[in-house]
Formats: C-alpha cells, structure tokens, sequence
C-alpha cells in the first residue's frame, strides 16, 4: 500500500501543472492492439481501457487484456494526465492481494486523433511492451 502511495505520489507532483488543462476523458472507452516481450517470444494482445472516473487530472478504472485467445480479468489502473497530455499509470492484478502496483505505463495522449501511444513494463516479471489504443466510445 504504502509502495504504491508513493507512486502515485511522485506521478502527482511530475504532472502539478496539468490542473486546470486536463483533458476529459471520464465515460470514455479506449481499444487498440500492444506487442511486448516477457520470457519468451514477443506477443501481441488486445487492450481495452475504460475510465470510470476523473477529477481534473487524474483518473482511473480498468484494462482488459487478450492475448492467444484468452482474456486476463479486469485490472484496476490509477492515473494522472499532464498539461501536455503525458499520462502516467500504475495497474494492479486483480489476483494479487495486496495494493502493490504490478505494471506501470508512461503514454501520451493525442487530443486530434483521441489515440494514447505508449510503454508498459512490468513490476513483478520480466515484461515489456509497447500499445497504441483508439477511443472507441
């Protein structure tokens, strides 16, 4: 808990400036395709983000993952977005118990073409990748 309220933290004070120039982004549905690499071969999967809530500049709710013909369960991620539109995200595992982060995200958000591009590695495992996702709704 205590990892994961310092994470945060830090995100919060790097995106201080982004106050009043958050973008909206509450309701709204992101999908698009990620390629990563973690012990073996690299791999692609679906991604769906959903953002159930948003207070000026940060923002949470859930990512789905598909990939080789399975679905991960919906993972919650918490948020922070920039006044240039860099984002910065922690996720959890819902398999996990305890509130540490398992991934953490450094995208950007394309306000023209409603797209966010970006980086993910993993925490807990070895595991990397790149996404773009589109908004969908």
């Amino acid at each position: 808990m205590k990892k994961l309220a310092i994470l945060v933290a830090v995100f919060l004070f790097m995106c201080s400036s982004a106050l009043a120039a958050a973008p909206p982004l509450v309701g709204k549905t992101y999908r698009g395709t990620g390629y990563g690499v973690e012990s073996g071969p690299y791999f692609s999967m679906t991604i769906t983000v959903k953002i159930t809530s948003q207070s000026t500049y940060r923002f949470k709710g859930t990512v789905t993952t598909s990939r080789g013909g399975g679905t991960d369960p919906p993972q919650k991620f918490y948020a922070v977005i920039s006044a240039t539109n860099q984002i910065y995200m922690v996720v959890q595992e819902s398999t996990t118990t305890s509130e540490a982060a398992n991934v953490v995200v450094d995208a950007k958000y394309n306000v023209a073409v409603n797209t966010i591009t970006g980086f993910w590695r993993s925490l807990t495992h070895a595991g990397a990748g790149l996404f773009t996702l589109k908004q969908v709704s």
